[in-house]
């Protein structure tokens, strides 16, 4: 049982914690790079999507 939970923490310091990081890296970079980008992209998909309904309505 307590190898298990130790296994348990080596996997989340090495894997899960690293992971994390390199997501908040990632987030960081975005945020840094401005609202607009994201703003575009979500504005194309709402666009993409009222494309997609039109064609199913049709």
């Amino acid at each position: 049982m307590y190898v298990c939970e130790g296994d348990g923490a080596i996997f989340i310091v090495r894997v899960f914690l690293p992971f994390l990081w390199e997501v908040w890296k990632l987030l960081e970079n975005e945020m840094q790079r401005g609202w607009s980008s994201s703003i575009k992209i979500q504005r194309f998909q709402h666009r993409q999507s009222e494309l997609m309904m039109e064609n199913v309505t049709n």
